[in-house]
């Protein structure tokens, strides 16, 4: 009994030393910076690349970057389940060297049917730190705790997208564009060496699991069921995350404005390196600058009004809130309703995206078309980049405190129709611009915000009220 109850009393990652958990956030960090980095640096060079591996049609060439984000609505379903049984580590460690060795093959691709499955491939790899993320940080940090972690580590995937270009401007413009993919490849080889020897388990079931087995042999049966575990686990994943698509009006509305806002974010990715070469003649690492107004808005979009909160209430179980301003409208919200926080209380920051994305997607399209001053457009790149961040910051937190009990696969839901849009909505673009041009693309881009942005956050509200009216009188 004395050993059983000392292999009970083992340390969790919440029990480490506060630098150690540090560098495990910071590590995590590094991951998804590269991984969300790659999804971008091959931007300035699609040109190139169409050229050598023969790719003619201007929707197709877009697609060679965008299928890398559709990597990322696969590989959750399946890296989350499994990191539940085999713990966080091994999947991550695993995910980052399946990323390596795709990201890399990609810069010796030899055909577009290569490249795009390379990229596929690739996407799937690095969602593994989207994936487990939360995860490891809620392993890591106690709810009072998580607040500058999960600033730490949302960061990096703000502004992987954003300087992903910048990189790739300056590889093209001095080297050939393979190196494109074999510069990533050494930065994260890197990075997962470091992982690999020094970062440790931090799931804290499986912790114990090991140290149990020193205790109690008869685990041997368990660990061999692990495989049926983790299908099991997928499938319910699956089940639960498609049905809420496809019964839950809820997710279906969220699902949908998330969709169109992480679809414009791969939109002006892709798309900008050719505004700033053929429009305004600047070269690939003078254009690739451009992005940091991207990279800018994200930034400030993610920290607004403040650095990011996190709020607990005693009906809620979590949640993180982006900015000073989110948290003072819950707050008064909640106070005029005899101090009960609803979900729906996060919906009137959701209208500050519909406010702030359409304007911007005007002034960058007009002022782009006109070709005035450089600044112009990079003034409307930001605030629109700043609108969209809140606005996918904001969807997450209600989503989550209006499925508590299942906010894994609600999350999971709208993570998959956001990375499909920002596979999507990028590849009729470059004809769109060329029809239209970037005046009246815009236009109808910010014309369907308008339309998706207002009115959702208000059906949404009714809909809240209605269902916990209904619920009331049952």
């Amino acid at each position: 009994m004395r050993q059983h109850a000392s292999a009970n009393k083992v340390l969790t990652a919440r029990d480490w030393p506060l630098w150690e958990r540090w560098f495990a956030t910071a590590v995590l960090s590094g991951y998804k910076f590269i991984s969300s980095l790659a999804s971008s640096t091959m931007a300035p060079g699609i040109d190139a690349i169409s050229k050598e591996l023969e790719i003619h049609n201007p929707v197709v060439s877009t697609l060679t970057l965008t299928v890398y984000v559709l990597g990322y609505a696969v590989g959750p379903l399946l890296l989350g389940p499994a990191s539940e049984i085999y713990g966080r580590k091994p999947v991550l460690t695993l995910s980052n060297i399946w990323y390596l060795v795709f990201n890399l093959a990609c810069g010796f691709a030899r055909s577009r049917d290569q490249m795009i499955a390379f990229r596929f491939l690739a996407g799937v790899g690095g969602s593994g730190p989207l994936a487990l993320g939360g995860g490891v940080l809620s392993d890591c940090w106690n709810a009072e705790e998580r607040t500058k972690a999960l600033s730490l580590y949302t960061l990096p995937a703000l502004l992987g997208p954003a300087l992903g270009p910048i990189v790739g401007g300056l590889i093209v413009e001095n080297l050939p564009w393979r190196w494109i993919f074999w510069v990533t490849s050494a930065c994260s080889a890197t990075i997962q060496l470091i992982g690999l020897v020094l970062l440790r388990e931090t799931y804290a079931p499986v912790i114990r699991k090991r140290h149990n087995l020193k205790y109690q042999s008869a685990l041997g049966a368990e660990v061999q069921s692990g495989d049926e575990k983790v299908t099991s686990k997928i499938a319910s994943k699956l089940t639960t995350a498609v049905r809420l698509l496809c019964f839950e009006p809820t997710i279906q509305l969220v699902s949908l404005y998330g969709a169109f806002l992480y679809g414009l974010m791969y939109i002006a990715i892709s798309s900008m390196t050719e505004l700033w070469t053929r429009q305004y003649g600047e070269s690939r690492s003078v254009s690739g600058l451009n992005y940091l107004s991207l990279g800018l808005g994200f930034a400030f979009g993610s920290q607004s009004d403040g650095q990011v909160f996190a709020a607990k209430d005693s009906d809620s179980m979590s949640s993180v809130d982006n900015g000073l301003i989110v948290v003072q409208v819950y707050r008064v919200l909640k106070t005029r309703n005899n101090n009960k926080g609803l979900p729906e209380f996060r919906l009137p920051m959701l209208g500050s995206c519909a406010v702030l994305v359409p304007p911007g997607l005007l002034i960058y399209g007009w002022t782009a078309n006109a070709k005035l001053h450089w600044i112009l457009p990079n003034l409307g790149v930001f605030i629109f980049a700043f609108g969209i961040v809140n606005g996918l910051q904001i969807i997450n937190l209600y989503t989550v405190d209006c499925f508590t009990s299942v906010s894994a696969s609600a999350v999971s839901a709208i993570t998959v129709t956001r990375s499909i849009a920002g596979f999507l909505l990028p590849l009729p673009v470059p004809i769109m611009y060329q029809h239209l041009g970037y005046g009246w693309g815009n236009t109808l881009l910010a014309l369907i915000g308008v339309f998706l942005g207002f009115p959702i956050p208000l059906i949404l509200w009714w809909h809240s009220r209605r269902q916990r009216s209904m619920a009331t009188s049952d």
